[in-house]
Order: structure tokens, then sequence, then C-alpha cells
């Protein structure tokens, strides 16, 4: 009975999840960040041929707020000045190299600067 039961209960929450909600990882080096007039924040990396939007330090931007982005955009900073590698995740993106530029791309789920120097 209990087994049915934990069997039932592991199944709906399984059939909760969306087949698409793949976590994509994108590890590499920052080659640039920039910040528009209007708060629009943009990164340029190693795993990406164009610079893409990340957040916005003055509005909430796809669920990021303003305090969480200036806290990346320091992350980025530390990244680039000490050339750290850094990995950001992505929800429901085809491959780290094909994400859309400009504010088309996704917002991050996560920003981190990793221990690893660049060569």
């Amino acid at each position: 009975m209990i087994r049915n039961l934990l069997g039932a209960t592991l199944l709906m929450a399984m059939a909760a999840i969306p087949a698409n909600a793949a976590t994509r990882a994108c590890v590499g080096y920052v080659d640039f960040v920039y910040v528009r007039d209007d708060g629009s924040a943009y990164v340029k990396t190693t795993w990406s041929q164009s610079s893409h939007q990340v957040c916005n330090v003055k509005a909430d931007w796809k669920g990021i707020t303003p305090d969480l982005c200036l806290s990346w955009m320091a992350q980025l900073g530390v990244a680039i000045a000490y050339g750290k590698n850094t990995r950001i995740d992505y929800r429901d993106i085809p491959s780290c190299g094909t994400l859309p530029s400009n504010d088309s791309a996704p917002a991050p789920l996560f920003i981190m600067v990793r221990h690893e120097t660049r060569p």
C-alpha cells in the first residue's frame, strides 16, 4: 500500500515537471560587460558570438530585480578583472553558442564566478 502510494506520488511529481525545462550551463570567460543608459546590462562571453542582455540595473527584467542585477554585474566585473572562468545557467536554450543576442536572450538562472583563471 505505502509502496503504491509512493510510486503514484513520484509519477505525479514527474508529470508536473515540463519536459522542455532543461537547464544548460554555459561555461567560459567574459570578454566584456556594459550597461546602457536605460539600465539594460549586457555581457559578451567566449561561448557566444554576440553580447546578450542578462538583466537591467534600473527595472525588473524577465523576473530579475535591479538588486540582483547589480550583484551579477559586480561578479562579472570581478571575472573580467581577474580573468576568472564564469558559469551562467539558462533554462530552455538549445546550446550556449546559439543564445539569442541582445535583449532577446532568456534571463539567466544564476551567474557564478569560478576559481579557474584564463590562460
